[in-house]
């Protein structure tokens, strides 16, 4: 049930009035799909641990992690970005959004951990770097990416989706593994 204001035609808008209405089911299913159209095309963005993106004029600095539903990369794909030349360009790559700022990063003291989880046939999915584990030794490193999925009977978009993450963290050794792991799905 949804409320708003009307008034009448003969009375117009002095008499505004307050109703109610019932918005039937496929009401909701065209305002999900719409708010999930917006996300696919890069419309919205997804920050989570950091300060979130803007699409005009804002920095992100410290240790930040972008997600969201739809990148540009459209092939699986784990990279350690340790300068800003290769920053500039998986950025420009990557963002669906051509008006949003890239990060500041000072690359001296952080890398960039970026992994794109490849095609998903519909919304729900989610990637993140979920844990990063260093050698005894300092020469390697290995990182941990988490790629959920949605639970049985979740209401999703049916549209194609490309989960991405990208992780500001402390330098990292030259050397990089990784590993996906898949999360149990949402109840």
């Amino acid at each position: 049930m949804i409320g708003y204001l009307s008034c009448d035609e003969k009375d117009g808008p002095k008499k505004m009035r307050k109703r109610t209405t019932w918005i039937s089911a496929p009401a909701v299913l065209v305002l999900i799909s719409v708010a999930a159209a917006s996300l696919a095309q890069g419309n919205i963005g997804i920050a989570i641990d950091g300060d979130p993106p803007t699409q005009k004029g804002g920095k992100m600095s410290g240790d930040w992690n972008l997600s969201g539903p739809t990148s540009r990369i459209r092939a699986l794909r784990f990279v350690v970005i340790h300068n800003k030349t290769d920053f500039t360009t998986l950025w420009k790559e990557f963002q669906p959004n051509p008006d949003a700022t890239m990060p500041e990063i000072d690359f001296a003291k952080k890398d960039v951990v970026a992994f794109f989880a490849g095609g998903k046939p519909t919304g729900g999915y989610s990637a993140s770097i979920s844990k990063i584990t260093l050698s005894k030794d300092g020469k390697s490193a290995d990182v941990e990416v988490l790629v959920a999925k949605p639970g049985p009977g979740t209401i999703t978009t049916q549209a194609f989706t490309f989960p991405y993450t990208l992780k500001a963290v402390d330098k990292l050794p030259k050397t990089v593994t990784h590993k996906i792991v898949e999360a149990p799905p949402a109840k």
